[in-house]
């Protein structure tokens, strides 16, 4: 499951740009460690969810575009 791979990570670098400033950085990167493979573990269990491989295929590639696009964006 590379796309649900790419939309934890991009979630928990927008979870790490997104907190405030005040926080500790360590604090931030374990949250961000462990937000991880809770997500990827969701994306991975919705993906059977989908009629076909190819489905899953294009909504997953289509949310990692738009999770990758709003980690652009969130610098």
């Amino acid at each position: 499951m590379i796309c649900g791979f790419i939309v934890a990570l991009a979630l928990s670098g927008l979870l790490v740009r997104l907190a405030p400033s005040a926080s500790v950085d360590a604090a931030k990167a374990e949250t961000a460690m462990l937000f991880v493979p809770l997500v990827w573990t969701g994306v991975f269990s919705v993906a059977y969810l989908f009629r076909s491989g190819l489905r899953a295929w294009l909504w997953l590639g289509a949310v990692s575009v738009v999770t990758l696009a709003l980690f652009e964006i969130g610098k």
